[in-house]
């Protein structure tokens, strides 16, 4: 989950720093639904209580917001 979420955060500052900001967003949306996996996965093999998982859900979905808005007024 350390490695999506690095890989996220650099998709982002990539797709800031870049003209053609489209594969970089891609990329971004992709890695979140991964997390978006490895959160439930975590969750349902008990590694992770049920309100840390609401906690961490709500903030991925408001990530995804987020990108969401940016995809759409950049790609």
């Amino acid at each position: 989950m350390k490695d999506v979420n690095i890989n996220f955060l650099e998709q982002i500052i990539r797709a800031n720093n870049s003209r053609n900001k489209k594969p970089y967003l891609e990329e971004a949306c992709q890695l979140l639904e991964i997390l978006r996996i490895y959160t439930r996965l975590c969750h349902d093999l008990k590694l992770m209580s049920l309100k840390r998982y609401e906690i961490v859900s709500q903030k991925i979905d408001e990530v995804g917001r987020m990108l969401g808005g940016w995809m759409r007024e950049y790609v």
